[in-house]
């Protein structure tokens, strides 16, 4: 530890394996709320949750992967208008491609969902394709959040601060537990037909605390996903703006 660069090295992995361990966290409180919902919920929520992850593997974080080495040059480099530059055009590539993308999955999300169960599923049951459909329409919104958060933290990681990162991730994780929670229980108190009416948020507070049984459940741990991605991201980019006002052009 003597060494500058291992204690560098040290410095810039545990924050982000604190991080990690959070994001599990997350998960495996996911995994426990799904398992008291109806049956197949879980099964339903992992396939949405794949879903989205393909889309944004394929526009989003393939682009910030792509990015990383380069940024990191321009900062050992000291070429900081480089780097606000390359940013920036990655967050404008991201958006090009996510945009359109969420597009699709909302709009075709059931015959997406009805085709893959068509292929692989037996059962010919379409209860756990409605599931599937109504978690990946929330998800989906969390796609371009989701996608343009890998390029976020990939600069903080480049400007050698991953402590803000992990401390923002925990908040926000730990904000997703009580969300999740309490939106569960209101989507189990949805109809049959899973029909969304604005008003139904505020009329009917008690149900953020009683459990329901209807299948609908399963968009409140969508739903309580994306805004905490949204939220994550919100303050991550309020942070980087203070860091530098040319971040984005």
């Amino acid at each position: 530890f003597k060494d500058q660069y291992v204690w560098r090295t040290v410095k810039q992995t545990l924050p982000r394996i604190l991080g990690l361990t959070s994001d599990y966290i997350g998960n495996i409180f996911q995994v426990i709320l799904a398992l008291r919902l109806v049956v197949g919920s879980l099964t339903a929520f992992r396939l949405a949750i794949s879903l989205r992850d393909l889309a944004m593997s394929m526009f989003g974080l393939s682009v910030a992967q792509a990015i990383f080495p380069k940024m990191t040059e321009m900062v050992a480099k000291n070429d900081m208008v480089g780097f606000q530059k390359l940013f920036s055009q990655a967050i404008r590539t991201v958006l090009l491609w996510t945009i359109p993308v969420t597009g699709i999955f909302i709009v075709l999300r059931t015959p997406i969902t009805q085709l893959l169960f068509g292929l692989f599923s037996k059962s010919g049951d379409f209860t756990d394709t409605n599931m599937v459909s109504y978690a990946l329409l929330f998800l989906s919104l969390g796609i371009i959040f989701y996608s343009i958060l890998g390029i976020v933290t990939r600069a903080y990681f480049s400007l050698e601060d991953s402590m803000t990162p992990t401390l923002v991730s925990v908040f926000t994780i730990f904000f997703e537990v009580a969300i999740t929670y309490t939106l569960v229980n209101l989507f189990s108190h949805f109809d049959d037909s899973l029909s969304l009416s604005p008003t139904y948020f505020i009329s009917n507070i008690d149900n953020y605390f009683i459990n329901g049984n209807s299948t609908a459940a399963i968009g409140g741990i969508a739903l309580a996903s994306t805004i905490s991605i949204f939220l994550n991201l919100s303050i991550l980019i309020a942070l980087l703006k203070k860091k530098g006002s040319n971040f984005f052009y």
